[in-house]
């Protein structure tokens, strides 16, 4: 389960080795957004406790990682 989702500060924080922006967050605590991943069969809501992918949701490719994810350059 994905829970103690942090409220991030500034206009950015990091995912791993991936900067997101903060205007990309739209949805991660909306119940309704939780809801419709639900409906379609993606995740688990327990909200606002947290949420559960299942395994269609892993799998799922929206095609906006590339846009939302940001790999900073490398240092050398």
């Amino acid at each position: 389960m994905i829970s103690n989702l942090a409220k991030p500060r500034g206009s950015q924080f990091y995912c791993e080795d991936s900067i997101v922006l903060t205007k990309n967050l739209i949805g991660l605590t909306n119940e309704s957004v939780w809801k419709a991943l639900e409906r379609k069969g993606l995740a688990r809501s327990f909200f606002p406790l947290g949420i559960t992918l299942t395994t269609n949701g892993m799998n799922y490719d929206t095609g906006l990682s590339k846009l939302i994810l940001i790999k900073p350059p490398k240092k050398s």
